[in-house]
């Protein structure tokens, strides 16, 4: 667990017997898509601002796992739910578990104690289609945004995850208003004090693949 981890920082404190001993505080699963375009471009979505657990955050589209669904059912359902791609026959056959992340809401304890926990399980999945050929169509009551990343931007997110100086710019999709311009170090700074950002958890998936296409 990273050093910011609620979790570790309440057994360190020895305070963990004061998160409340309820169901809504079992560890439940979770299911996110990186959903890899033929042009290699990885799609990413900003939850909506009205959502209880990280609003306007940006992240790649996931959920949790329905009774009697696979890992790869719930995935592609959840695709389809946020942002209305279908993953075909062959695109289903490239995908395969990237990583796993351990997901405390709030991040951290200065937001309050942890109300949801999760394992969430990453699923790489490769498009025979070009970006510009998936017609994508969020939900606006899950997702108000999406862009598509290119390596060089997912590099630059794994290399300079902290970095406060990076003002370039991503474009992206936004619900009502049409493809605009967004600040990149939205995506490489760390910080859930600010109105939107990428969770730890994605830059870490990203970066996972990242490494991993690196390797190869």
């Amino acid at each position: 667990r990273p050093s910011y981890c609620p979790f570790t920082n309440l057994h360190l404190q020895n305070n963990s017997s004061n998160i409340p001993n309820n169901p809504s505080n079992s560890i439940a699963i979770g299911v996110v898509v990186l959903f890899e375009s033929h042009d290699h471009r990885v799609l990413i979505t900003r939850r909506a601002s009205h959502l209880r657990t990280y609003p306007s955050c940006w992240v790649c589209p996931g959920g949790g796992i329905e009774q009697d669904e696979t890992i790869e059912q719930a995935g592609i359902r959840e695709l389809f739910e946020e942002v209305g791609i279908e993953v075909n026959k062959n695109e289903l056959e490239t995908s395969k578990i990237l990583a796993l992340w351990e997901s405390s809401f709030p991040v951290d304890l200065n937001h309050g104690l942890p109300r949801r926990h999760h394992i969430v399980i990453y699923l790489h999945v490769e498009s025979s289609r070009a970006s510009d050929e998936i017609a994508v169509k969020i939900d606006p009551s899950e997702v108000d945004a999406y862009a598509w990343l290119s390596y060089e931007q997912i590099e630059n997110i794994y290399e300079r995850a902290d970095s406060l100086e990076n003002l370039c710019l991503f474009k992206a999709y936004v619900h009502l208003t049409g493809i605009c311009d967004l600040p990149f170090d939205l995506l490489t700074t760390a910080d859930y004090n600010q109105k939107e950002n990428l969770t730890n958890g994605t830059r870490f998936a990203l970066g996972q693949l990242y490494i991993q296409k690196s390797e190869t």
